[in-house]
């Protein structure tokens, strides 16, 4: 069997500036495409994997070999679970890939060649706890101080701090803050004492911080704060209003999955018990087909108005109000309002607890994207039933999808992409927060323009076809609109 790979992506989550600690972990997900013959595989394979620090060479091998066996292979493609230890320091790798037909007395692996590089980026991005030693070099943004625990000694102190003798300064209860590493909050200096109840320095020469525990909210992933391709990156013809823009998004947290129909009714009791409205006389009111299934038939205006509620019943501070004063009397609870942009409270200084809203058009995104750069879907290039609740009938030359589903798929039923979330393409597409604009203006946190008549969402949904699934597509729609195609989900500002 004549074999090669002709493509290769390693789905590995990159960390750039982060708000948060995380462990370095040391599994990862492949994905690949395997042609037998010239023409893409399908059946199953055994696949044996190899590290290595170089292109060529036998005395490259580093780690391995890993074997898979009775891979799947459909339409070419395979995905599979590699973990070659600690042997990613950010030094260049390879793989060394072979393959044999997964048969009783199978044949001997056949290498293909060449090997194929993978990226040396950190990759373990939805790490839930950290433990030992955390470099200066892992931390930036703010870390929140219900995070950190442990002791500075003074020679881990920035200059200038005061101890007075004391062993060194407690952690517990100070906060990181963004902007110069300044370490505030209520200090125990062990034995000694002072007269300020904070220190105020440059933590630039800090080394061997250690964060016992960092924790991601339930049901939520980390999407890593950093510089992205926003837009049509990879060219296709029919995307006219996305050209390619790198832009800068803050960390923030994003639900794992759709909101499902048992989470929407479970805050909606509460809600309605609460000062809020939501009024369905002229229209279907939110459905699901099962309890952890998406909902449905929400429209944008109760898709904040329940966000606000989830948040104020989590004991937060709410998102959305019906003014620039941003006080109680204004929460947005009732009516169809259309919301400014500056009736949103975007951030809060970290030791406020700011609530649930709508991803931005930037930050879901960045979110479905995995990681991954210049690729059609959350995974690739490349799209099937089997990666996604969509329709067949596209007629591109990159969709393999067959069959019409019935409806909705419950949550977690397909994989997720590299940063944990699912269904970022297909299921139902999702209302963001903002107005639809031509193309994209603003380079740092883009938010959108003032409200107009449509608001944008995203994704595709399971009477789509592959096209409107592709992470650059875009939508709009009156806000008012409730159809069994649009669902949402939720995001929480950093540091909350």
């Amino acid at each position: 069997m004549k074999s090669k790979i002709i493509f290769i992506l390693a789905l590995l989550g990159a960390i750039s500036l982060i708000p948060t600690a995380f462990a370095q972990g040391t599994a990862f997900t492949y994905q690949g495409r395997l042609n037998a013959n010239g023409v893409a595989a399908s059946g199953s394979y055994d696949l044996v994997f190899t590290l290595c620090t170089s292109n060529s060479g036998s005395g490259s091998l580093l780690a391995g070999p890993v074997t898979n066996t009775a891979t799947g292979v459909t339409n070419g493609l395979f995905t599979v679970m590699l973990d070659f230890g600690a042997n990613f320091p950010g030094a260049a790798r390879w793989l060394e890939i072979g393959v044999r037909t997964n048969q009783v007395n199978a044949v001997s692996f056949s290498t293909l060649s060449p090997r194929q590089q993978i990226t040396p980026t950190p990759y373990a991005v939805t790490a839930a706890t950290v433990s030992g030693a955390v470099s200066v070099s892992q931390l930036s943004g703010s870390i929140p101080a219900t995070n950190l625990s442990g002791t500075l000694t003074p020679a881990q102190l920035p200059a200038g701090v005061i101890t007075n003798g004391g062993s060194g300064a407690g952690l517990t209860g100070v906060a990181l803050l963004a902007g110069g590493n300044t370490f505030t909050g209520n200090q125990n200096f062990g034995s000694g004492s002072v007269s300020a109840l904070k220190f105020v320095g440059s933590g630039s020469n800090l080394t061997g911080v250690v964060a016992t525990s960092v924790k991601i909210p339930s049901g939520m992933a980390l999407i890593p704060e950093g510089v992205f391709t926003l837009g049509n990156s990879i060219g296709d013809l029919d995307i006219t209003n996305a050209s390619p823009t790198n832009v800068y998004v803050s960390g923030f947290y994003m639900d794992v999955n759709l909101v499902s129909i048992s989470q929407w009714l479970s805050v909606y009791y509460w809600a309605t018990n609460h000062g809020y409205t939501f009024n369905y006389e002229n229209r279907p009111p939110p459905t699901g087909n099962a309890p952890n299934q998406p909902v449905y038939h929400v429209n944008w205006y109760d898709a904040v108005k329940w966000c606000n509620a989830r948040s104020e019943q989590a004991g937060l501070y709410p998102v959305y109000y019906t003014s620039e004063t941003q006080t109680t009397n204004n929460i947005y609870r009732t009516g169809e309002t259309d919301l400014n942009t500056n009736f949103v409270y975007w951030a809060r200084s970290v030791d406020t607890g700011l609530g649930y809203r709508l991803p931005t058009e930037a930050e879901w995104e960045k979110a479905a994207r995995g990681g991954l750069s210049s690729q059609r879907f959350p995974w690739g290039n490349w799209i099937n039933e089997n990666l996604v609740n969509c329709s067949e009938g596209s007629g591109q030359s990159y969709d393999g999808v067959s069959g019409i589903p019935s409806g909705t798929s419950a949550a977690g039923y397909y994989a997720p992409n590299g940063y944990g979330l699912y269904d970022m393409a297909g299921n139902l597409s999702e209302w963001c927060w903002n107005t639809y604009a031509s193309k994209y203006s603003v380079l740092v946190n883009p938010i959108g323009p003032s409200p107009r008549l449509d608001r944008v969402f995203r994704g595709g949904s399971w009477n789509n076809f592959a096209t409107h699934c592709r992470s650059a597509n875009r939508n709009s729609a009156n806000p008012v609109s409730a159809t069994a195609s649009i669902g949402f989900r939720s995001v929480l500002a950093p540091a909350q």
